[in-house]
């Protein structure tokens, strides 16, 4: 009886202690390393391209039902590079970005669509600048990899379009700069 009992107890704190740990294994953390983030806009008609080059965040995806799959997302403001250090000094200040006040961009994913191609379109709110608006952002194919270590990547390609206006940005600082955004992203995702 006593037997019984210990070995009840037993399978059923290591039911406890696994479920979680069975739940963590959906987890990705984004590589920031292997992961960018660039837009491309016109100022007086010329070409600025750049990039933020630290990026965060996780996904939950059990690696079957990518239309289930949660996506939270960050990026470090002061980390921008236009190729300037000037113009970067100029787009931290109140002027653009405010990063004082702002120093992250943060998106959340409310909906992946997955079309019979693989691609996907990931539809979600990002909130910079003090103001939340949706965003949508089209997808190639997921891929997967393993490196030398054994660790399970997976890499996605997007693209999209942000309306700078929307978000506040610029003000008549920026009256010669374009109201699009074009935004491509590379994420390398690790499985935790």
């Amino acid at each position: 009886m006593k037997i019984a009992t210990v070995l009840g107890l037993s399978l059923g704190l290591w039911v406890s202690v696994s479920a979680p740990s069975q739940a963590a294994s959906n987890k990705w953390t984004v590589d920031a390393d292997a992961s960018s983030l660039r837009f491309h806009l016109t100022n007086l008609a010329v070409p600025v391209n750049g990039g933020f080059s630290k990026l965060g965040g996780t996904v939950e995806y059990d690696g079957k039902n990518l239309g289930a799959a949660h996506v939270f997302a960050t990026v470090a403001i002061d980390s921008i590079d236009s190729g300037i250090k000037m113009r970067d000094k100029h787009l931290k200040t109140k002027d653009f970005f405010d990063v004082g006040k702002f120093p992250q961009a943060e998106f959340r994913s409310t909906k992946i669509e997955v079309k019979p191609s693989g691609s996907f379109e990931i539809t979600g709110n990002l909130s910079m600048h003090g103001i939340s608006q949706p965003v949508v952002l089209e997808a190639a194919a997921l891929k997967e990899s393993t490196d030398a270590t054994g660790h399970n990547h997976l890499t996605a390609v997007a693209a999209g379009t942000l309306e700078r206006k929307s978000f506040k940005i610029g003000g008549l600082a920026a009256a010669t700069i374009s109201n699009d955004v074009k935004l491509d992203l590379t994420i390398n995702l690790v499985k935790d």
